[in-house]
C-alpha cells in the first residue's frame, strides 16, 4: 500500500449507482403512504446534529432506533451537550440535566453550563408533625413554591398560613457543595457504539456505497446479532483542527474505502474529542476512495473540508498501543474538552457574590476573573479508565 496515500476531499468521487430509495433498509419494507420515509439525523440531533439524510429509514424504524439506540448515546453525552447548549430544532430544545450529590441533594445543568438546585418540596415528619420544605435558588423561587403548595392544600380543604414559609432560612438551600457530584461517562457502552455504527451506515448508504457489503449492518442494529470488534474507541489523530476552541466543537467522520484489502471502514470524531473505528465491511469491492464530512456541534453549520491533509496511512495502520496508553490519551484527548467545560461553568460566577459554595469559591465571596484563572490553571488532570466491549 502506498504509504503517501492521502485524503483530498476537494475531488470525491461518488461510490456505486444511485439507490432506489424505495425500501426501508432496516426492515426491508416498501414505502407507502402508510410506512413512509423519515428524514435521519446524520449525527443525533440530540447531541447537535443538523445534517440530514432523506429515505433511508422508514418513520417506525428510525424512531424505534432513536428510542433504543439515540437516546443512549445522548445519556451518555449529556452533561457534555448541555453544558456546550449544543444546537438543538425549535420543537425539541435541550434539556435540563440533574445530577445528584453525594449527600442525596438534586441540581440542575441549564443549557449553557449554569448549575441550580433542583427546586423541590420535601415531606419531613419531626416531633410528631409534617413539615414542608421548599428548596430553590433564590427567595423569589421559594415563595413561589409556596404559593403552589399553599394552594395546592387549600384546594384539598387544608388551611395553611403562607406568612410561615417566609419564616424559612433560604440561606439552608445553598449548603451543598456543587461539586460534590459524580458523572458517570464511558465510550464503550453497547448501545452507545450501535448509535455510532448507525451514523457511519447511515452515512454510507448517502455516499450511494451499495447496501451488499454493508447487508449485516441491519441486523446488528436490529440486535437479532451481536458482533464484536465493530466499533472500538481508538485515539486516532484528530479530524478537526487541534487545539479544540468552544466555538469548534466538531462532530466529523472520515469514511475510507479500500477494495485491495476489501474493507470499508469509517472514523468518527464526536465533540471534537472521543473517536471510533467502525468496520462497516470485510468484504468491499467498490471504489477506492475516502469521504469526509463535519459539522460543528453548536451553530450547527456544515464545516467546510479541512484545509489540511490527512495522512490516511494513519488510519488505515493505526499503532498499536498497550491498555495503559490507551487510558492515558484518552485522559488527554477529554482533557482539551473538559477544559472548555470547566472555564464555561466557573465563568458564570465571575463578577457575582457566591450564594453557595461551589469548588473553591465559598458562598458570600465575589468571585473575580483571576480566581478562576488561577483555580482552573492550577485543577487537577482527570484519572481515566477504559472499557471495551
Amino acid at each position: 500500500m502506498d504509504n503517501e496515500l492521502i485524503a483530498n476531499f476537494r475531488t470525491f468521487q461518488v461510490i456505486g449507482p444511485p439507490p432506489a430509495n424505495t425500501k426501508c433498509v432496516i426492515c426491508k419494507n416498501s414505502f407507502t403512504s402508510k410506512n413512509s420515509p423519515s428524514s435521519e439525523h446524520l449525527f443525533p440531533e440530540s447531541i447537535g446534529g443538523t445534517i440530514t439524510i432523506d429515505k433511508l429509514y422508514c418513520k417506525k424504524c428510525n424512531s424505534k432506533l432513536g428510542n433504543e439506540v439515540d437516546r443512549e448515546l445522548f445519556t451518555n453525552f449529556q452533561f457534555i451537550s448541555t453544558v456546550l447548549n449544543v444546537k438543538r430544532s425549535t420543537n425539541n430544545p435541550l434539556p435540563n440535566m440533574k445530577l445528584r450529590s453525594h449527600s442525596g441533594k438534586e441540581f440542575v445543568v441549564k443549557p449553557g453550563g449554569r448549575i441550580e438546585l433542583h427546586s423541590l418540596v420535601e415531606d419531613e415528619i419531626r416531633d410528631g408533625k409534617r413539615n414542608l420544605i421548599v428548596r430553590a435558588n433564590t427567595e423569589k423561587e421559594i415563595l413561589k413554591k409556596a404559593k403552589e403548595v399553599s394552594q395546592s392544600l387549600m384546594n384539598k380543604g387544608k388551611t395553611f398560613n403562607i406568612s410561615e414559609f417566609k419564616k424559612l432560612d433560604s440561606t439552608l438551600v445553598y449548603e451543598e457543595e456543587l461539586n460534590n457530584f459524580r458523572l458517570d461517562f464511558t465510550t464503550g457502552k453497547h448501545s452507545t457504539l450501535l448509535s455510532i455504527l448507525k451514523t457511519a451506515f447511515s452515512y454510507a448508504l448517502s455516499l450511494n456505497i451499495p447496501l451488499e457489503f454493508m447487508d449485516h449492518i441491519p441486523m446488528i442494529l436490529r440486535r437479532e446479532i451481536k458482533q464484536g470488534s465493530i466499533v472500538i474507541p481508538y485515539i486516532y489523530p484528530p479530524l478537526t483542527p487541534d487545539p479544540i476552541v468552544k466555538e469548534d466543537v466538531s462532530h466529523s467522520i472520515l469514511l475510507i474505502g479500500l477494495p485491495e484489502e476489501k474493507i470499508l471502514f469509517a472514523v468518527i470524531e464526536l465533540f471534537s474529542s472521543f473517536k471510533y473505528f467502525v468496520l462497516l465491511s470485510s468484504r468491499y469491492a467498490g471504489t477506492k476512495s475516502s469521504a469526509y464530512i463535519s459539522q460543528n456541534s453548536i451553530t450547527g453549520r456544515k464545516n467546510d473540508v479541512p484545509e489540511f491533509s490527512l495522512l490516511l496511512e494513519k488510519y488505515i495502520r493505526p499503532e498499536q498501543f498497550t491498555l495503559e496508553d490507551l487510558t492515558k490519551a484518552f485522559g488527554r484527548e477529554f482533557g482539551s474538552l473538559r477544559r472548555i467545560i470547566d472555564r464555561i461553568l466557573y465563568s458564570q460566577h465571575i463578577g457575582k457574590t457566591m450564594d453557595f459554595d461551589f469548588g473553591p469559591f465559598k458562598k458570600g465571596n465575589l468571585v473575580t476573573e483571576n480566581e478562576v484563572d488561577s483555580f482552573l490553571k492550577n485543577r487537577p488532570e482527570l484519572h481515566s479508565s477504559v472499557e471495551f466491549l
